[in-house]
């Protein structure tokens, strides 16, 4: 019997096709083959999406594509990336050969009605594409090389379903608020629970605490200890919300016995992993700030630079082993 002939329940064409994921060309060839494998193959194929300054032409027929009636792509989009969306592209008119610049978000103008978006990745603030009604199904934002500050609140707010926020090498606007912040960030909604920062300021902290006032799980890579301010006023709006902390530190200048005070107000606080730069840095954590007081019920686990064992810098500091929470 030809495979034509073979009558199949959908879902397991669909799992079949699954097997494809990594054969772009056979997804290809399957799209052409049976209407009912449009959709399944189209999901493997432009499951992620990349638009790029260096690659307008197609980024204009990929948007072509997106605007027409019949097109079976935009259900199927579930990442998007766009770095440089206000980056100028030079476009060459095919009627009368001029050539103008627009940027790249207006060469791509229907990426805005995309439904089914769950990540997406910006490099700056294209507000288009975050105003209230697109993109709204947006769990998981990246923000990188930008700055930020009371922008975050309008962010979040376009967003309903974002749940992680990850923030890459961004700049900061300090936050000079009053009092008012803890009635704003109650009106917030409280979906955004987990916030990942990476080589980046973090004196924008006291705008998250308006715009992500119930974080459970917050990780800060490349900390610098002159902004342990910024983050102790954050921890103090998050309080029992928080679960999960993560600070690895940036330099050789930290406070050791700084850091448990900070975690007053995180009375559910489950687990805090540190990690130091240096060698020296963790020595002298063992050696003032280890013992904490932390909070009830708290884990602490201590990540060590390289060459030095766990057992190595708690024997050198004189620790009391017995003393740390497991």
């Amino acid at each position: 019997m030809s495979l034509s002939r073979v009558a199949l329940p959908n879902e397991l064409w669909d799992a079949i096709i699954d097997h494809l994921h990594d054969d772009p060309d056979a997804l290809r060839v399957a799209a052409l083959v049976c209407r009912t494998w449009v959709r399944t193959s189209r999901f493997h194929l432009f499951e992620a999406l990349a638009f790029s300054p260096k690659s307008a032409l197609r980024a204009a027929c990929l948007d072509a594509l997106l605007a027409s009636p019949h097109g079976t792509i935009a259900p199927a989009v579930r990442k998007l990336s766009l770095p440089e969306t206000l980056a100028l592209v030079k476009v060459r008119c095919p009627q009368t050969g001029a050539v103008f610049l627009m940027t790249l978000l207006g060469l791509i103008p229907h990426v805005a009605q995309l439904r089914h978006v769950r990540d997406l990745a910006l490099s700056d603030l294209a507000w288009p594409l975050l105003r209230p009604g697109a993109l709204s199904s947006v769990e998981r934002l990246t923000l990188s090389r930008m700055c930020v500050g009371a922008c975050l609140i309008r962010i979040t707010a376009a967003l309903p379903r974002l749940t992680h926020l990850s923030l890459d090498g961004v700049a900061a606007v300090p936050f000079r608020g009053s009092g008012q912040s803890a009635a704003a960030a109650g009106r917030m909604p409280a979906s955004l629970h987990t916030v990942s920062i990476s080589g980046s300021s973090i004196a924008f902290l006291g705008w998250l605490s308006l715009a992500a006032p119930h974080v459970a799980r917050l990780t800060i890579d490349g900390l610098a200890s002159y902004e342990l301010d910024h983050l102790a006023a954050y921890l103090a709006v998050l309080g029992p919300a928080l679960e999960f902390l993560a600070l690895s530190f940036f330099g050789t200048t930290v406070d050791e016995r700084a850091l448990p005070p900070l975690l007053t107000p995180c009375t559910s606080l489950k687990s805090l992993l540190v990690h130091f730069a240096v060698n020296s840095e963790a020595r002298r954590f063992f050696a003032f700030g280890a013992v904490g007081p932390w909070p009830a019920d708290m884990r602490l686990e201590v990540a060590v630079p390289t060459g030095e064992s766990l057992e190595e810098l708690v024997h050198n500091a004189s620790v009391n082993v017995g003393a740390l929470k497991a």
